[in-house]
């Protein structure tokens, strides 16, 4: 559904757009305009808009192959470069998160965001 969400977002601002055919660890969209391509690896973090935080997952960042991150929901989302991405998971505390022991996960408030003025969907 978020894939979705991004997907036309961008379609409507006249973006070609393919998507990963499976599981695709290494970006989920491919986005092109003229002779740009870039490469997005898409979250939907449901929690956020109950939490206030956007949680980036450690593997996730490690795998990807991606350009940029876009987290958040369709009622708010967020496109930041792969590497901003890194460092707010380095920034901020770090907490298990999901079924497995090494799943592990930063926090990061969504007012950081904000502040920071990352691309607003």
């Amino acid at each position: 559904m978020f894939e979705d969400f991004v997907e036309a977002y961008f379609k409507q601002r006249g973006w070609t757009v393919k998507r990963a055919k499976g599981n695709v660890p290494g970006y989920d969209l491919i986005i092109t305009k003229d002779r740009t391509s870039l490469y997005l690896e898409c979250k939907h973090d449901e929690m956020s808009d109950i939490t206030n935080n956007y949680c980036l997952e450690q593997a996730s960042l490690e795998h990807t192959q991606s350009d940029y991150l876009v987290i958040g929901t369709p009622n708010l989302a967020y496109v930041l470069p792969m590497n901003e991405a890194r460092k707010l998971f380095n920034q901020y505390p770090h907490k298990q998160v999901g079924d497995f022991i090494d799943n592990m996960a930063a926090l990061v408030p969504c007012e950081v965001f904000k502040i920071k003025n990352y691309q607003c969907l």
